[in-house]
């Protein structure tokens, strides 16, 4: 690979790691926000996110199953002010693993508190249901109402991040992977660094420098061995002129 390539490989990775700790960010954030409110439901400002876990709301101007959908937060004073048609998220009797589950369902009918003066009470109906909710919703219980903003299937994804496995095998591994590769980088560069003045041997220049030992070696043999020859014909010329 030519370093053109490296660079252009090096850089959608670096991209992508970027991307991912934003979004890691994003999904601990979320987590904080949910832990952190009273009612249990993330908040950024005064926006509610919420996961869609029915399909009784489903329709042409509602959400399903799956969405992550955007709602305002208000008070019981502001609560007065909803009207038929408005769609509210308000507390339920339900308790699952410990938290209280939420609904969030259309306002079909509205009546005066006669218990509680001054206070309004809210018949609800989920567009995909056939009749209205067995229960009136008091103003006081009202948490927010829904923006007609949503997010296809977003909902359903995050409670999976938010989850122990999702977590595990979407944000603490790939985090894992993210600073052993950091560290990988990080070590090569500072060998980079350390034998920058040094000379690399390659596969090349140990083939040349054993030849060339091979080489002095023969040179030397050829060498010992011509003055051996000369040494012994010396000696037999003296051997002659003695006889």
């Amino acid at each position: 690979m030519n370093q053109k390539a490296k660079k252009i490989v090096k850089r959608a990775v670096d991209i992508f790691l970027w991307v991912f700790m934003a979004f890691a960010c994003f999904v601990t954030v979320l987590a904080f926000l949910k832990n952190s409110s009273a009612d249990g439901t993330p908040r950024i400002g005064n926006k509610l996110m919420l996961t869609v876990v029915s399909d009784s709301m489903e329709g042409p101007n509602g959400f399903y199953i799956g969405d992550l959908i955007f709602s305002d937060s208000i008070t019981s004073e502001e609560a007065l002010n909803l009207k038929v048609g408005d769609v509210i998220t308000f507390p339920t009797n339900m308790i699952v693993e410990g938290s209280v589950v939420y609904n969030t369902h259309r306002i079909v009918e509205i009546k005066e508190d006669t218990v509680h003066p001054g206070k309004l009470l809210f018949i609800t109906q989920g567009d995909n249901t056939l009749g209205p909710d067995g229960y009136e919703v008091s103003s006081d219980n009202v948490i927010g109402v829904w923006t007609g903003k949503r997010v296809a299937g977003f909902g359903k994804f995050i409670s999976f991040l938010q989850s122990s496995t999702g977590f595990l095998c979407c944000i603490v591994l790939p985090m894992a992977a993210l600073f052993i590769y950091e560290l990988v980088v990080l070590l090569k560069n500072v060998n980079a660094v350390r034998y920058k003045d040094k000379k690399v041997i390659t596969a090349e220049d140990e083939e040349l420098i054993r030849q060339k030992a091979i080489e002095e070696f023969l040179a030397k043999q050829a060498q010992a061995q011509a003055q051996q020859n000369s040494d012994a014909a010396a000696t037999e010329n003296k051997d002659d002129k003695n006889a």
